[in-house]
């Protein structure tokens, strides 16, 4: 018999006869996706970086995800070497920068982790502030400019030791 293409693990297999029928007593399953590598290796906080994964078993007929941090996404298999994915924005969801994830096959079998490939998100880099001097009386706005700046919650800006009186209100310009 020339097995079709599908995925799937411990799948009972069964023989018909002039109507009678066998079952095996051995499980079959399809070999699940493994991963080579990754690129690119990372990308903004703002998401939508579109990352390749390369490597074997995965197959155009049968949709795939990928499990990245915390979260689920819809992966496009465009040949059995290769998907694509666009990462999300970097939330406080994450519990870092530095993302390890994993592949499935549609039907939820065929995890595969990704050994020692990740995703890391784009530290932000500041390219200008304004205004450059304020009154040592301070409460005054002060503009941020620069990229990667993260829509997460978590944000604390410092003027040398001293932080921001509120960071959540701060302005910041990305791009």
């Amino acid at each position: 018999c020339i097995i079709p293409r599908s995925s799937g693990i411990d799948l009972v297999v069964t023989v018909t006869v002039d109507g009678q029928t066998a079952q095996a007593a051995q499980l079959f399953s399809y070999d699940s996706p493994l991963l080579y590598s990754i690129f690119p290796f990372g990308g903004p906080v703002v998401g939508g970086t579109e990352v390749s994964l390369f490597g074997s078993g995965f197959n155009p007929a049968i949709p795939m995800s990928v499990n990245f941090g915390p979260l689920f996404l819809t992966a496009f298999v465009y040949n059995t070497t290769s998907i694509t994915f666009l990462t999300p924005a970097l939330t406080s969801s994450f519990s870092s920068s530095l993302v390890s994830f994993s592949v499935r096959r549609g039907n939820g079998v065929g995890l595969q982790d990704s050994n020692s490939l990740t995703f890391q998100y784009d530290a932000p880099r500041i390219e200008s502030i304004f205004p450059l001097s304020v009154s040592a009386a301070g409460n005054v706005q002060v503009t941020i400019f620069g990229s990667n700046f993260s829509p997460r919650s978590s944000i604390s800006v410092s003027f040398g030791l001293d932080r921001c009186l509120d960071s959540d209100g701060a302005a910041f310009a990305d791009g």
